[in-house]
């Protein structure tokens, strides 16, 4: 095949694409580096192996979205193959794009008309090009790898991780502690308890509290080997919930071990009925 410098329009395309995947590299090296493995908390090592692929990926300066395939049309050709793992093509010419079809895969596979496909998103892992002689004219083919590019469990992960950081500002997912009513708790009484698993520590993103008087309660945990607190004052009964993106105890995690609990500061008055649930989670 004889190279020739791709038309403008191409090359206007594909320095669009280069901005675009700068841009998204910057975004993915950003989520990546906050989930790179913490030597003094193992457990927040990027938990799929896919991640990991994506990571050295960036590093190695590996990751690449596209190949752009030319082929001269001055000769006819039918079922021209062209082995290459993709998810998308996309096809112009220097010329109105005609006369060309294309097979996916097999030459079994029915012939699609380049020009109405163009731009369409399926795996494959070999093309067979056809097209009538078209003397001067250039076919550029511009095809999303799947070997380079992230396969689709990649992306799910990905777009996991990137969610759940977005949401949360860690890769955690906090869930709701429930704890059962009780009745004329004494002073002091734990109303809900989240121990912090070995190896982890814990943050809290939100509470409900229910009380039918008025009472103050007191959010505990310890860090670095410190008792905390946060104190919330109920002036008469009701019921009170909040739900963070930044947790309550941001900077000052739960120890490995400890309790996390809500506690009644003053002793129920008789029959009175309390209740207190924990939005909870760990890395």
């Amino acid at each position: 095949m004889t190279y020739k410098d791709p038309p403008q329009g191409l090359l206007d395309f594909l320095t669009r694409e280069s901005k675009e995947q700068i841009r998204t590299n910057q975004l993915l090296e950003k989520v990546l580096a906050a989930l790179a493995p913490n030597p003094s908390n193992p457990s927040s090592s990027i938990p799929t192996q896919q991640l990991q692929t994506l990571k050295s990926q960036l590093e190695s300066g590996q990751y690449i979205p596209y190949n752009v395939r030319t082929f001269d049309m001055t000769t006819a050709q039918t079922d021209y193959p062209v082995t290459l793992q993709g998810y998308n093509l996309v096809a112009t010419s220097d010329g109105v794009l005609s006369g060309v079809t294309v097979k996916f895969n097999s030459a079994n596979n029915d012939a699609l008309p380049l020009q109405y496909f163009s731009g369409k998103s399926i795996p494959f892992t070999k093309l067979l090009l056809s097209w009538t002689a078209q003397p001067g004219k250039t076919l550029y083919l511009i095809i999303g790898n799947a070997d380079t590019e992230f396969d689709l469990a990649q992306g799910d992960a990905l777009a996991q991780v990137i969610g759940t950081y977005t949401r949360w500002g860690k890769l955690i997912v906090p869930g709701w502690v429930y704890a059962d009513e009780v009745t004329a708790p004494i002073a002091g009484a734990a109303l809900v308890t989240q121990t912090v698993t070995t190896g982890k520590t814990g943050y809290i993103y939100g509470a409900f509290i229910s009380a039918e008087e008025g009472n103050e309660f007191l959010i505990n945990w310890a860090s670095g080997g410190i008792a905390k607190s946060k104190r919330l004052v109920f002036s008469s009964l009701g019921s009170f919930e909040f739900i963070d993106q930044v947790p309550v105890n941001e900077g000052l995690p739960a120890d490995a071990t400890t309790d996390v609990t809500i506690s009644v500061v003053t002793a129920a008055g008789a029959g009175k009925i309390y209740q207190a649930n924990l939005l909870y989670g760990e890395i």
